[in-house]
């Protein structure tokens, strides 16, 4: 197996912070394609034994179909990564992974969607998934661990009514999701406009009923394919993987968060972007690493080639 070929990324958040804050000057960055500069770190290492671990376990499922990994999310014990079929036959899939790289179960979903975003919910023992005509569905942990498929707990809640696909039957999937304390984030991905994100409290009553209380919305930056919010020394940070096309450079941005912002493609917002391999998805936090995982490796987008990558192990 080749060494470029690796597996999830993981990043001390820390070090890219503070790092960023010393080696770049404060640029401010405007809504396109590609920002123009970049921090690149030549302090990278990879964790070959964790890398090799996932990389064995997922090679049925990409190299011999057409399954895509899209979201990635964490719980105290496990790693989920979701999956879905570019030829639409197969109903979409999350892999369940010990945080070593053991492969512990696969489970098929009741549709086919394009899940392209997954979140794990702490207060509530949920797995949150991006369901298909902008709905998202919530599965209990243990049924996504224990079974090959089940029943959503919660299941169809329309979230995507005011995003700027949702009138299009055809491209009105959420595209990302995150959750942070008690409040889940959704958004779907624009190419070339600005895309908005929406924010809802999530809350269940003794009697096991949600209620999802919408708080507001905020845009962001064209080509959003994932986003995370992170907490550090009494500072919260938007991050959002930015990526379109095989061949081009994904990018990382990362603001300030304040819920009062509505608009984080204003130009007098100061942002840090760093340069990423091509096709990153769905990014994470977790132990104080940033993970971020990528569509390379997916037969569909040539994964034979050895130079390729599918989630990249790497520490700043």
């Amino acid at each position: 197996m080749s060494k470029r070929k690796k597996l999830i990324p993981v990043l001390s958040l820390s070090a890219l912070l503070v790092t960023s804050a010393l080696s770049m000057s404060t640029h401010h960055y405007y809504n396109g394609l590609l920002p123009k500069e970049y921090f690149i770190s030549d302090a990278i290492f990879t964790d070959e034994e964790t890398s090799n671990s996932y990389e064995s376990s997922l090679n049925s499922t990409l190299v011999n179909s057409l399954f895509v990994p899209q979201g990635l999310t964490f719980n105290e014990d496990f790693s989920f990564i979701s999956f879905y079929d570019y030829s639409s036959i197969n109903k979409s899939i999350i892999k369940v992974f010990t945080h070593d790289g053991r492969l512990v179960n696969t489970f098929t979903l009741p549709n086919r969607g394009h899940v392209g975003g997954i979140s794990y919910d702490y207060n509530n023992n949920l797995l949150w998934v991006a369901s298909t005509y902008g709905t998202v569905d919530a599965y209990r942990v243990n049924d996504v661990i224990c079974n090959d498929k089940f029943i959503p707990y919660y299941s169809k809640l329309d979230l995507g009514k005011g995003l700027p696909n949702y009138t299009n039957p055809l491209n009105n999937s959420i595209s990302y999701m995150t959750i942070y304390k008690d409040q889940l984030f959704v958004g779907n991905f624009q190419l070339f406009q600005k895309g908005t994100v929406k924010r809802y409290k999530i809350s269940i009553d003794s009697q096991q009923n949600v209620n999802l209380e919408f708080l507001g919305s905020f845009l962001v930056p064209d080509r959003v394919q994932g986003l995370t919010i992170y907490e550090k020394d009494d500072d919260t940070y938007l991050l959002l993987s930015r990526s379109f096309g095989n061949g081009v450079s994904s990018s990382l941005q990362i603001y300030k968060y304040f819920d009062y912002i509505k608009d984080y493609t204003n130009p007098l917002l100061v942002s840090k972007c760093f340069k990423f391999p091509s096709m990153m998805e769905q990014v994470e936090t977790f132990d104080d690493k940033l993970y971020s995982l990528y569509e390379y490796e997916s037969k569909i987008y040539g994964g034979s080639k050895e130079d390729e990558y599918v989630l990249r192990v790497s520490k700043i």
